[in-house]
């Protein structure tokens, strides 16, 4: 660990943001989110409406490093950040193409 990474985990005031992808618990926390079971029939929708709560979560203003220090995330989901980053940024470049019409 570098000394920067371990000086802010252990002076900075804010928590570490967890966000897993395991069925086990993915449905549990769609229904805190509000969305009950029967909104989904199976497992592909219901990771669908997860990966969309996370999209949410991840291109809010508000997840910044003012408050979260750190981030658990599994292969799977990093993957499907880098996919949802590289889609915001081709539909970026695109709205500002078309600005520039």
């Amino acid at each position: 660990m570098n000394n920067e990474m371990y000086e802010i985990m252990k002076d900075k005031r804010g928590f570490i943001a967890a966000l897993d992808q395991s069925g086990g618990s993915s449905s549990k926390t769609l229904k805190a989110y509000g969305i009950p079971e029967t909104a989904y029939n199976t497992e592909e929708k219901m990771f669908d409406l997860i990966h969309e709560m996370r999209k949410r979560v991840f291109t809010s203003k508000s997840f910044t490093n003012e408050h979260i220090i750190g981030a658990i995330l599994l292969f799977v989901l990093i993957i499907a950040i880098l996919i949802i980053v590289y889609y915001m940024r081709k539909k970026m470049k695109e709205k500002k193409d078309n600005d520039e019409q």
